[in-house]
């Protein structure tokens, strides 16, 4: 039954300490496509490893290891990991949350055309425009550059 089930969790070890993580999940993916679809998108098509991840958006790192904690509030702690454990714990997470990548990156594609075009026909306003956004083709001739 679903309320037996219990989500696969692994331990990071550095020296004396470590952490626990689990696979992200939905809420978690949902959260983070927010301020961070390009990067999550370049990630899913195999165009950044989660070293480059680690190195070119630490705060999404940091972001992902604290979500994995349950801990999302802990990001600056996920921050001040060395880099080679958040590497590790990346790797750990990503096994964790991906089965079968090649469907789940068709299904993130998919989750992140529906909320583009969801912000299009709702007429969500825009963030302010401190941060890059990515442009989604929501159709002939219609774009979307900002996510809610």
């Amino acid at each position: 039954m679903l309320k037996d089930l219990v989500p696969q969790s692994s331990t990071v070890t550095f020296g004396d300490h470590s952490f626990t993580v689990r696979g992200l999940t939905l809420d978690d993916m949902a959260a983070l496509v927010v301020n961070h679809a390009e990067e999550l998108k370049a990630l899913f098509e195999g165009k950044m490893t989660l070293d480059q991840l680690a190195l070119k958006s630490p705060t999404l790192a940091s972001k992902l290891i604290a979500y994995a904690c349950d801990e999302p509030d802990q990001v600056p702690a996920a921050r001040r990991l060395p880099l080679s454990v958040q590497v590790a714990a990346l790797s750990t997470i990503w096994g964790l949350t991906v089965f079968d990548e090649e469907a789940f990156v068709k299904q993130v594609r998919g989750l992140v055309f529906g909320i583009a075009r969801f912000v299009a026909l709702a007429g969500v306003p825009e963030l302010p425009a401190e941060k890059a956004r990515p442009t989604f083709k929501i159709g002939p001739g219609r774009e979307v550059s900002q996510l809610p």
